[in-house]
Parts: structure tokens; sequence; C-alpha cells
């Protein structure tokens, strides 16, 4: 550990240095600082760095903020010839004391109160933020992208449910494609106070394939959550989706169950007019009592598919990048695009799975309406028949609609829990 004097002052103040190399994944932590600042004192250098622990924090004071980073790096006896600004790109959030009790070999931390030395101005506290709620530390770094075209209702709630119920530590990816000011304004008041969320504002409308990629690219996690803006996650969400990707390296796309997914979709495929079915929540019963009831009832197969809807899908990065991201030529609108890249990571050598005991509520389309989305789904087909005519994609259908956990679980839901809810 690089222990350096603190810009602060004290004697026994002890802040890790700023010349220590970052891994890329960084999560970073801001605070306010005051007249009574924070500090830590007591470190035992030489044991943490015999110990080789594979956690440790950066402190750094700037301005009037104190912005620390935790990383995944392990220790090394020799630091980084030049700070390495680029890493401070990563997750950020306000549970810098839970992090602590994480960290190897800080046992010895405590807390001192420093006197301040510097302009006045360093007593003014920067504006509270509401604080992450996350309570699991235990899996990897997450990104989750949100690509947004206008539809301000649908996605404010999307957003709101992702930091509600979200455990996991991940970095919020919003792409506004375009929008009009007012959604422009509300994204951007949504996330100033939480800034493990970033707002990324296209300059005109590029269509969501594009902006998808935009998203995508910006985020360097080893994990990718596509979700569209017009979703809404449920507790266990994430941990569902990601228990099944971790489960075997060969996993590079997992998706849940929902309302309206295609095949997906429970209790029912299809509507009394044949049309893909859009599920209501039945009865007197809440999106989460749902979602658990869903839970009590699956197999929790994960049942291996060729396709996945593209409404909510956890991607490996790897398998992303070894296909360079989504076909924006082919599909620049979306539709079709996600039966693209389904194909693609399975020709690369990736498996897909579907999340039987997770469910995400989906209002379908908000940005479109259902007329313009019929087009573009029938436009989507043909582009997706016409790129790949190797592929047999009526088998690849008849895949989908066999899943006997599937099959199984929406016939459980239909005579235990509706009956029961009627």
């Amino acid at each position: 550990i690089l222990l350096s004097d603190s810009p602060l002052g004290g004697p026994n103040a002890a802040v890790l240095g700023r010349d220590v190399l970052l891994a890329p994944d960084a999560r970073r932590v801001r605070l306010s600082v005051d007249a009574a600042a924070w500090s830590v004192a007591g470190v035992d250098g030489r044991r943490a760095m015999d110990e080789q622990p594979a956690v440790f924090l950066v402190i750094e004071f700037q301005d009037r903020a104190l912005d620390a980073v935790l990383t995944r790096a392990v220790l090394s006896q020799d630091a980084a010839p030049e700070p390495q600004r680029d890493a401070f790109a990563g997750f950020e959030d306000f549970n810098l004391m839970s992090q602590i009790g994480r960290t190897a070999g800080l046992e010895g931390w405590a807390r001192e109160t420093v006197p301040v030395e510097g302009p006045s101005t360093l007593t003014e506290a920067a504006p509270a933020a509401p604080p992450a709620t996350w309570s699991n530390w235990s899996y990897p770094a997450v990104d989750i992208v949100v690509p947004v075209y206008n539809a301000e209702i649908h996605t404010l709630g999307c957003l709101r449910a992702l930091v509600e119920v979200t455990d996991i530590p991940y970095r919020l990816i919003v792409v506004d494609d375009g929008s009009a000011p007012s959604t422009r304004r509300a994204l951007d008041d949504f996330a100033v106070e939480r800034p493990w969320i970033e707002v990324i504002h296209n300059a005109t409308n590029l269509g969501y394939t594009r902006a998808a990629n935009v998203g995508l690219k910006a985020g360097r996690a080893p994990w990718v959550v596509l979700l569209n803006s017009d979703t809404v996650v449920t507790p266990g969400w994430l941990e569902g989706l990601l228990d099944i990707g971790l489960s075997d390296s060969a996993i590079g796309m997992v998706g849940p169950l929902s309302n309206a997914a295609t095949w997906q979709s429970v209790p029912a495929v299809r509507d009394a007019h044949g049309q893909w079915a859009i599920n209501r929540i039945p009865g007197d019963l809440t999106l989460e009592a749902w979602s658990d009831a869903i839970r009590r009832s699956s197999q929790r197969a994960h049942p291996s598919v060729p396709l996945l809807n593209g409404f909510c899908t956890l991607m490996r990065r790897a398998a992303l990048q070894a296909v360079n991201f989504l076909d924006e030529e082919t599909f620049p609108v979306g539709y079709g695009e996600e039966v693209d890249l389904c194909i693609r990571v399975g020709k690369a050598g990736y498996r897909m799975h579907v999340a039987d005991d997770v469910f995400v509520f989906h209002h379908k389309s908000s940005s479109f309406g259902k007329e313009r989305r019929a087009v573009l789904s029938k436009q989507g087909g043909a582009a997706v028949r016409k790129k790949h005519r190797d592929v047999n994609l009526a088998g690849l259908e008849e895949q989908l609609a066999t899943l006997v956990p599937l099959l199984q679980l929406r016939q459980d839901l239909k005579t235990k829990v509706l009956e029961a809810a009627q």
C-alpha cells in the first residue's frame, strides 16, 4: 500500500497515493468534505502488503469533495509511472463505509478528525445525494444500458424500479436518442444526484440499434444488460440472470420471462387473435407478488434456447465483442436485431438460456405504438431471413414453442395461481 502525507494535514492521517496502478473496472465513491473531514489512520502498510489483498482503496482530495476509488486490482510493489485517469470512468456510489468492511487488510483503519487547511469554501459541503441501496457485493461488475426515445412516463418508471430493487452494484448507462427536451431534462434530473448513472445524449435520433451500441460500447464491465425503457424489473432479477450466466463460461446470453416477450411470455404466448400476447398481471396481485408466484412455480430448469427476446438481455461482454455488437447497418431501428445477434452469438460458440424463475414486466414498445411496431416487426423479420439464408428460422421457432419447462410453468400458473386469484 502506498501511503502519502494527507493533503489535509495531520500527523496520523494516511491516504493512498494517486500513483497506484488502477484497474479499469474501478468503482467510484463521491463524498462531501466539511471542516471535520474523514481520513484513515493506523494502517499497517507492511502487513497489508504481505497479505496481498485483492481489493484496496484510493482516496483523493479534489476541491470540495473526496473521490475514493474501490478497485479489484491486486496490490503491487511497483507504482504506475503516471496516474491512469481513465480509470475513474467506473461505478459511482455512496456506500463507502460498507465497502471498507469488505476490503481485505483494512481492519486497522480508524476514523479521526483532521484540521482542514485551505480556503474557507471547503466548509461548504456538497449537496447530499440519495444513497445507493446495494447490498449484494458478491457478483462481478455489471453495466445496464437503457436506450430511450421519449415515452417519458414509462422510462422514468423503468429507471425508478432499477434504482429501487437492484441490489447488485451496477453502472447505469442511459442513451437518450434525440428525445424531446422535456424527456432530456427528466433524464438529467433523475441522474444528477445519482452519480452511478450516466446519461448520453445523441444530438439526433440515430435509431434504436445505433443508440444501443453507443451504450454497449460505453461500458467495460464483463457483463452488460440491454434493457428496454418500457420495462419494470422485479426484486432479484439481476441475481437470477447472473447466476445462470456465471454457471458456465459457454453461456453468452440470458433472458428472463415476461408478460410480453414472445416465447418468453407467461402465462399465455398468443392472444385470442393469434397475435403475441400482452398478458396483464392477474387479479389483485401486485407485480412483485406475481413475480414471486412465478419463482415459486418455476422448475428452475433454465432451458437452453436458440433465440432470446431483446426486451431484457444479460450478455457476456466477451460474447458481444466476439460478434462486433449489434448489426446497426442491417437493423438500424431495431426489430430483428436481437434475432440476428443470437444467431451470430450461437455461431461464435456461445449458448443462450432463459431464466424461468425471473420475471420482468414489459409495457411493450412505448416509443413506437402498436401499428408502427407491426410494420417494423415485419421489416425486421424480412431482413433476418435475407441475412441468414443458411438458418432454419422456422425450426428455431419450433424449438422455442416446445420447451417443456416453460410449457409446464404456463400450465401451473394457469391452474394454480390464476384460478386462485379469480
